[in-house]
């Protein structure tokens, strides 16, 4: 095969072009010693350099500029690329300066580039650090599991089946309201909606059914709040409807003298520590997605997590079920340190009042030296009109000022 069949078409991050002229910098780093009153020197061999090529490339034809504006965004993309070098072949690079475009009218539909690449090489000494995220969903399975293996057992209609599913609709009901709260909460109207709807009215509908097999009426709830999930547009809904669901429980006490009154009150317990625990894994992995914007919306959310988690873990203590507890105050660590660790280094908020009525671009330059931040103002601060932003009251806004 000819050299010429072996020739590849060159490109950088897929932004094709063709090659005038190739040049290779390659060889071994070294460090000569020279000593005084010696006559020989040492060298001292560091291993081998950076391998860096330096192409003279052009793009040509009647749309030259659309590959040619191609090869220049590239070119100034963060981080290495693959480089098809028409010689040697694909290659990881860094483009690096200088590099060069020349256009001009002798030369009409045709741009030629200097380009300089380096190989872009390993990072032999990479960071090690925490999942969070994976530590926070893995604490939700755990409480998960402890509800099925702990809260479940607690709860049967076995003994007196028509008393105790009597006794046990008045929380079925009052799950059922709250649950329709969350509901409302997080969604608009649709046909989701409607099937989640159905759901949550089947927890009364279907109470001796349900109640006969307890395992299938806690996964029923469980289905539910991750349909709430699946409904909410906003993380920020979904969270504070969990959050009131993790105090769910304003239920008026079961007498418990006799053997019935006794299994009545396990099973309310049982049924309202299910539905708490439930929300709290709910809330855990809806704030395990969550983007935060500032250190002080990280840190709302972490103390509107926390102790609502901190208020399920003693209800599970009060109620002699420790493994639940213990896998609760899991979950609030695990939480805990996740939004630390992602919101920690963020920047705080402040309050900044412009002395008068003006652009949010002239704010956003005069604060930050940076006039495309007038929409995060408009945003965080709900002005009406960006080009009036009313002077005298106080807005939020991110960083030092």
């Amino acid at each position: 095969m000819a050299w010429r069949d072996k020739l590849q078409q060159g490109s950088f991050r897929g932004a094709r072009f063709e090659v005038k002229e190739s040049r290779a910098q390659f060889g071994r780093r070294n460090q000569t010693f020279e000593y005084p009153d010696r006559d020989r020197p040492y060298t001292e061999d560091l291993g081998r350099s950076a391998r860096r090529w330096a192409l003279e490339v052009f793009v040509v034809g009647p749309d030259y500029m659309a590959a040619r504006d191609a090869l220049i965004d590239a070119i100034e993309a963060k981080g290495s690329g693959a480089l098809v070098h028409p010689y040697l072949g694909a290659v990881r690079a860094n483009a690096i300066v200088p590099c060069e475009v020349i256009e001009s009218a002798e030369e009409g539909g045709m741009a030629r580039f200097s380009l300089q690449f380096v190989e872009a090489g390993d990072d032999l000494n990479p960071s090690a650090g925490i999942d969070t995220v994976a530590d926070s969903l893995a604490a939700a399975s755990g409480v998960d599991d402890a509800i099925t293996a702990v809260v479940v057992p607690t709860i049967t209609i076995a003994p007196n089946p028509q008393s105790l599913l009597d006794k046990a609709l008045a929380t079925l009901k009052a799950a059922r309201t709250a649950l329709n709260g969350a509901l409302q909460a997080v969604a608009a109207v649709g046909h989701t909606l409607w099937a989640v709807q159905g759901q949550i009215d089947g927890l009364v509908g279907a109470a001796e059914e349900l109640l006969s097999a307890p395992g299938d009426l806690i996964g029923q709830v469980q289905s539910i709040l991750s349909s709430l999930d699946a409904l909410a547009t906003y993380p920020e809904d979904l969270i504070a409807a969990l959050a009131a669901l993790m105090g769910f429980g304003d239920i008026p006490s079961t007498p418990a003298n006799t053997p019935t009154e006794i299994q009545a009150a396990a099973n309310q317990t049982g049924l309202v520590l299910a539905i708490r625990a439930a929300a709290a894994s709910g809330a855990a992995r809806a704030v395990s997605s969550m983007e935060f914007t500032s250190y002080d919306d990280a840190a709302t959310w972490r103390a509107t997590v926390g102790d609502a988690l901190d208020a399920v873990a003693d209800a599970a203590g009060d109620a002699g079920l420790p493994d639940l507890r213990q896998a609760l105050v899991a979950l609030r660590l695990a939480v805990i340190q996740d939004v630390t660790a992602r919101g920690g280094s963020l920047a705080h908020l402040y309050a900044y009042t412009p002395a008068q009525t003006e652009p949010a671009l002239v704010i956003a330059q005069r604060l930050y030296g940076d006039p495309t931040r007038a929409g995060e103002i408009v945003a965080r601060n709900a002005v009406i009109h960006p080009l009036f932003v009313p002077g005298g009251q106080a807005l939020e806004v991110l960083g030092d000022v």
